[in-house]
């Protein structure tokens, strides 16, 4: 299984971030990434998200998201692996290739 990023928007709340992870984690998903990327006025997370079985679509899983409360908009981004996340042999496999 594969691991998609999820570009979500939130009004900044009390809560929001917690709710967003625990609907994410309630629906069969695991959390495999987080970034907050700087921005002004709502609150933008990227999730890395990865489904636990094959029965969970990312496709489910964004319409979910975009029912909470407070969430402003949910995108679909292509995932990057780095280092860090064991993507050393994918890219040198592109650098031989």
């Amino acid at each position: 299984m594969n691991t998609q990023t999820l570009s979500v928007e939130l009004q900044p709340a009390e809560g929001a971030v917690l709710r967003l992870i625990g609907l994410v984690e309630r629906r069969g998903f695991e959390v495999r990434s987080i970034n907050l990327p700087a921005s002004t006025g709502s609150l933008r997370l990227d999730l890395g998200v990865r489904a636990r079985d094959t029965a969970r679509t990312i496709e489910t899983l964004h319409r979910q998201i975009k029912r909470l409360s407070g969430v402003c908009r949910v995108s679909e981004t292509p995932f990057t692996l780095t280092n860090s996340q064991g993507g050393g042999d994918e890219q040198n496999q592109h650098k031989s290739a």
